[in-house]
């Protein structure tokens, strides 16, 4: 998420919610929040997905920095075990 990476395309988040995408140490960033900027400045593609919806990605959505994009619900019953 640090890498000096040029020109980026997109950066991705899975499960956004996970305590392992926050650092415990001072000023504590979270994985999140470092890809939104990044792909804020670097204008460049940002998905945060998961298996639920935290609040901060709800907020992303209320406020329209971001889009939801959601799977039909009889294609994810079709594609569960």
């Amino acid at each position: 998420m640090f890498a000096p990476v040029r020109d980026l395309g997109l950066v991705v988040v899975w499960d956004d919610g996970d305590s392992s995408h926050s650092d415990d140490n001072a000023p504590f960033p979270h994985v999140r929040e470092v890809l939104e900027l990044r792909a804020a400045q670097g204008r460049c593609g940002f998905l945060l997905g998961g298996t639920s919806c935290t609040v901060e990605a709800a907020q992303l959505v209320e406020s329209g920095w971001a889009l939801p994009l959601l799977a039909d619900r009889e294609r994810l019953r079709r594609a569960a075990p």
